[in-house]
């Protein structure tokens, strides 16, 4: 009779317990702190709570004390986030393209939005990027359905060259981004159409939209940050980028 009534206690227990997990399937512990606290910060000596890969094309792998990503794919990327999950923040990470062509891709993935399973076609995520020949840029990707917010810009705030050091950062406070290549605050081209999409000319400048500092209202909720390595078309496979020294803090309360 005990055992009856054990097997059926389990079943209970078990039941409950998958009630628990389906019910909080999504849920998130969210870091959080004192403004201008840091909350978090990874030299990637020993990167265990990040996503380590190599699949022969794409891959994450720690090498001396740095993250390395490479993408050995045409038009193609990686990516690698940490375990944890952040709201409002103030996002840092030092990188460096070591190698393959200067045409590419690289930078910051935050309020990245999962979904907890293995699929990238309904992930949401923004990205700030910038290129070794001089370039950056911001998107945000919902649902798998990516929109370019601001288009790429050429700045000589940008470290150009392979194996140049660039520093970037990424702040979220209150619905307004805003980013930052080697301490210098970037100017974003907004579309004036809510739904257009970003279109920068040199000689024109933002064509159908205005430069600001940051984009306001923006859709971030937070989520997981990481950095991430793109190729190209034009430029090709071969992409190597190394990122060091990534810290998030509270971001500070204006006064």
């Amino acid at each position: 009779m005990k055992q009856v009534f054990t097997i059926v206690l389990l079943a209970v227990v078990l039941g409950g317990l998958i009630f628990i997990n389906r019910a909080l399937a999504g849920r998130h512990f969210v870091v959080s702190g004192a403004p201008g606290e840091l909350i978090f910060a990874e030299s990637f000596d020993q990167p265990d709570n990040w996503g380590l890969y190599d699949d022969g094309q794409l891959s994450a792998e720690a090498v001396d004390g740095t993250l390395r990503m490479s993408v050995n794919a045409v038009n193609s990327g990686a990516f690698s986030s940490a375990a944890a999950h952040f709201g409002d923040l103030d996002l840092r990470v030092d990188a460096a393209a070591v190698d393959g062509p200067i045409d590419n891709a690289f930078g910051l993935i935050f309020g990245l939005q999962n979904q907890d399973n293995n699929r990238i076609s309904d992930d949401s995520y923004f990205l700030f990027q910038i290129s070794s020949d001089g370039y950056y840029r911001m998107t945000r990707t919902d649902s798998g359905q990516e929109r370019i917010l601001s288009n790429w810009i050429q700045s000589e705030f940008v470290h150009s060259e392979i194996g140049a050091a660039n520093r970037l950062r990424v702040t979220a406070h209150n619905g307004l981004l805003q980013f930052y290549v080697n301490d210098q605050l970037m100017q974003l081209c907004i579309p004036d159409d809510p739904a257009g999409i970003s279109t920068y000319y040199p000689s024109l400048g933002c064509v159908d939209g205005q430069m600001f500092d940051g984009l306001e209202g923006s859709s971030y909720t937070g989520g997981r940050v990481g950095v991430v390595a793109q190729s190209t078309a034009a430029g090709g496979s071969g992409v190597t980028v190394d990122f060091n020294n990534l810290v998030v803090f509270v971001p500070k309360v204006a006064s």
